[in-house]
């Protein structure tokens, strides 16, 4: 070796050295870019099958949406009709006939609220088990292909524990939460259009307080995502600590 030589930094105690532009190399091979990608850039690797699936996933989760909000306000008609009872507006014959239409119309509306929520579910976490197979099969390549120092630098326990609890986390977001939120959106959305039908002038009052809950909201999911982010990253390093105090 001639005098240009220098010790590799990742692992002083190995008595490899390296020139310059070999150290260089090795650097670029086992370094980790660290860069933010979109929530929609993890079906990048759905197919179209997948696709169809979530499209029709995401038909059932609107009409989910919006029988829930017919059973909203199917529940309030019969309240006003108990009220009206109450108040002797309406006799027992009228009352109990109308409760009765009414309650099996509720019936009707929960049996396929069920239906449409259960088909909504199911079709999101089928596509959510392919992706994250893909993802699995696609970042097992992917550390096949490292340099060995790869896993001098980050340990195997860190690599088996990303390839296990990080697309378990992803699997877990583009699942059934994925689903669940478009049907509490489009809820949302035709919940806030019939209140404005009925009492627009209640309803901009109740609509005051939303943008309080929206941005609570953001910040308490901000701080769960940077302390979910510190949580994994000390157990990584716990992990990769214990194996090699264990092994040396």
């Amino acid at each position: 070796m001639n005098e240009s030589t220098i010790a590799i930094p990742i692992e002083e105690s190995s008595g490899i050295k390296l020139d310059p532009t070999e150290e260089r190399i090795l650097k670029d091979q086992i370094s980790v870019i660290e860069k933010k990608e979109s929530y929609f850039t993890l079906y990048r690797f759905a197919t179209k099958l997948d696709w169809i699936i979530m499209f029709i996933g995401l038909v059932f989760s609107a009409a989910a949406g919006a029988a829930l909000t017919g059973k909203s306000l199917l529940y309030g008609i019969m309240a006003g009709y108990y009220i009206d009872f109450q108040t002797h507006t309406i006799s027992t014959n009228e009352f109990s006939e109308r409760s009765n239409y009414y309650f099996l119309i509720y019936v009707y509306f929960a049996i396929f609220t069920f239906i449409a929520t259960y088909i909504a579910l199911v079709t999101w976490l089928l596509t959510g088990e392919r992706i994250a197979r893909q993802i699995r099969e696609q970042y097992f390549r992917a550390v096949l292909r490292q340099n060995i120092a790869y896993f001098d630098k980050f340990g195997s326990g860190e690599v088996i524990t990303r390839i296990t609890s990080d697309i378990y986390l992803v699997q877990d977001g583009i699942s059934e939460k994925a689903s669940l939120a478009f049907l509490y959106i489009l809820h949302f959305i035709a919940s806030f259009i019939i209140a404005f039908v009925i009492s627009w002038k209640m309803t901009l009052v109740i609509g005051i307080v939303i943008p309080f809950l929206v941005i609570n909201s953001g910040i308490m999911i901000k701080f769960s995502a940077i302390f979910t982010k510190k949580k994994f990253g000390l157990l990584f390093s716990c992990w990769n600590n214990s194996r090699r105090s264990y092994f040396n």
